[in-house]
Parts: structure tokens; sequence; C-alpha cells
């Protein structure tokens, strides 16, 4: 029997959807599948985070007096790092050290409180024992005092045991610090 034009177009239509159709479902099923050790493009998470992708916050200490934390409750990350810019409470002029940065990581729970001790990750090289001591005391003690943040519900569960870093740079001009407080009479 002689195929007719007219009929294989049918056909081919017929085929080209079903392949389709099996492509679409082959799709589905890859992107429901589980992380696996030998596929790892289906273990990287599809996550935006605004404001880069973890919680770190640098902090100033010639800016630390300016600060203002936001009123209410925190309801975003924003509202949150202005808090604990507020917060910041830098060493006495006397004991400054020009270029000190320090960096701390410590958790919130969703009410807001330190969970356990504030650990410091970095210090700067070449300075002295107190001095580093002096600015450890100095963020944790910021820490305590500010804590327990009030932060809204949402924020709350969203960071709640998320690693949070503040680095402080300590960018004081010694001299007119001193000058400030009076101490250079």
């Amino acid at each position: 029997m002689p195929i007719t034009p007219g009929f294989i177009l049918p056909g081919f239509v017929a085929y080209g959807l079903a392949a389709a159709g099996i492509m679409v479902l082959a799709l589905e099923a890859h992107a429901q599948r589980a992380c696996d050790t030998h596929d790892k493009a289906a273990c990287v998470p599809d996550i935006e985070y605004g404001l880069g992708e973890d919680l770190r916050l640098t902090l100033g200490t010639s800016a630390a007096a300016d600060a203002k934390a936001p009123d209410g409750h925190l309801d975003t990350l924003r509202d949150l790092f202005a808090a604990l810019r507020a917060c910041w409470k830098p060493p006495a002029a006397e004991s400054a050290h020009r270029g000190m940065q320090m960096s701390m990581r410590f958790a919130l729970n969703r009410d807001g409180k330190l969970m356990g001790t504030p650990q410091v990750t970095y210090a700067t090289r070449d300075v002295s024992k107190d001095t580093r001591e002096t600015y450890r005391q100095a963020l944790a003690q910021s820490l305590q005092n500010c804590t327990p943040l009030s932060l809204s519900k949402g924020l709350g569960g969203a960071i709640a045991g998320r690693p949070i870093s503040i680095r402080v740079i300590d960018d004081r001009d010694k001299d007119r610090q001193t000058s400030k407080s009076g101490k250079d009479t």
C-alpha cells in the first residue's frame, strides 16, 4: 500500500508531541530529584540573598557616635545592621589603636538574644595582647548591652541561629579625639 504525503505528516506530529511530552516529564523528574553526590548541580540551592550572601557588617569607629538605632521592632536586615551600629561603643580614646581591626561572629535566637558566647575570628596582627583584649571586651560588652534586640517575628525567624559577623575598624584620629575630650591641654 503506497503511503501518501498527507498520512506521514500527522504521524510525525504525533511522534513529535509524544517525544516532547516525555522530555517534559523527564525534566520535571530531574527537577524534583534529591541531592546526589554524583550530580553536584542538583545540590546547589536556588536562593538569592539581598545585601550579600551572608550577614556581615563593617563598623567604622569614627562614625559610631552618629549611629542611631531604629525605633520599634526591627523588621529588615537594614534595621538590624543599624541597631548593631548604634550598639558599638569603642574603647576610650586613650586606649585606641588607629587601624585596629577585629571581627566577631555570633548568632541571635528568634527573640533577639545572643546564642552562646561571641567568638573573635580576626584581630590585627602586631598589636599587644592588651590591645586585642581591650577591643574584644568592648565589642563583647557592646553586644551584651544591646541584646536582646527587638526583632519582628519574621526577621527573628529568618535570622535565628544564622552566623552574624561584625568587623570593627578603629578609624579615629587619636589627636583629634583627645582634643575633643579636652585632655590635650
